[in-house]
């Protein structure tokens, strides 16, 4: 299927709209609860989650 260009093209910009509203959505929304202390992910974990839900590694 990804090797018809049309197609292909069709996909990628699926894929950027889908981000595009996952970072609008994360960046409207309100936090949880700020009172409660909660400890960040380490960076590599992160990075990895990023590159496993994103599957472009340039």
């Amino acid at each position: 299927m990804l090797t018809i260009p049309i197609l292909q093209t069709i996909f990628y910009a699926i894929r950027l709209l889908f981000l595009i509203y996952m970072g609008w959505s994360i960046w409207n929304s309100n936090p949880a609860n700020l009172s409660q202390k909660e400890t960040a992910m380490p960076p590599k974990k992160q990075i990895l989650l990023a590159m496993s839900v994103s599957r472009s590694y340039f």
